[in-house]
């Protein structure tokens, strides 16, 4: 069973792989400067969005948008990355 701490840890690491090492360090400190915001600052340097579906698809997910469950998982997966400064 794929556990959102084994997912966010993908999702963090094709960040990485997806930004410069100058961005991904202005996506952390944006992200530590207002860490409260309900938008993520890495949306601000490529489409974390695809990158979120390539992290499930790495985990064999599959994305249903009409699931809340699925739904709950990535919002829960998201606020873990952030947590941890993208470092999950």
């Amino acid at each position: 069973m794929v556990t959102n701490q084994m997912l966010a840890a993908t999702f963090c690491k094709m960040l990485q792989d997806n930004m410069s090492a100058e961005d991904f360090a202005a996506c952390v400190a944006a992200n530590k400067a207002d860490a409260t915001s309900p938008c993520c600052p890495s949306h601000d340097y490529l489409d974390t969005n695809q990158v979120m579906l390539e992290a499930m698809d790495a985990h064999g997910l599959t994305f249903d948008p009409s699931s809340d469950s699925c739904t709950n998982t990535i919002n829960s997966v998201w606020t873990l990355a952030r947590l941890h400064d993208y470092n999950a």
